[in-house]
């Protein structure tokens, strides 16, 4: 006796054609959202970081920042590698 046995696909075949529908659509919104210009975010970041610190130059130490750059560019400025990762680190995980 011969047993011609039919595939259960039907759902299958439907689930397919709706993801395909779905990534469409997602594909579809996605390019009718309006591009930011990075151009934009960086100047109001710029802008932002300049006014904070215009707005706190009474708190800067001359002297001490002086100093500091006549250390850096002489290269006698220590850098400790370790200390200076963990803090890049830190600053990053509670931001």
């Amino acid at each position: 006796m011969k047993i011609n046995a039919m595939p259960q696909h039907p759902p299958m075949m439907s689930s397919v054609a709706s993801g395909k529908k779905s990534r469409q659509d997602n594909a579809q919104l996605e390019n009718s959202a309006a591009p930011v210009e990075a151009d934009e975010v960086t100047q109001t970041a710029l802008s932002a970081a300049l006014e904070e610190l215009s707005s706190d130059s009474q708190d800067i130490d001359h002297d001490k920042v002086a100093q500091m750059q006549a250390l850096i560019a002489s290269g006698n400025y220590p850098v400790d590698n370790d200390e200076l990762s963990g803090a890049m680190l830190g600053f990053y995980r509670n931001n």
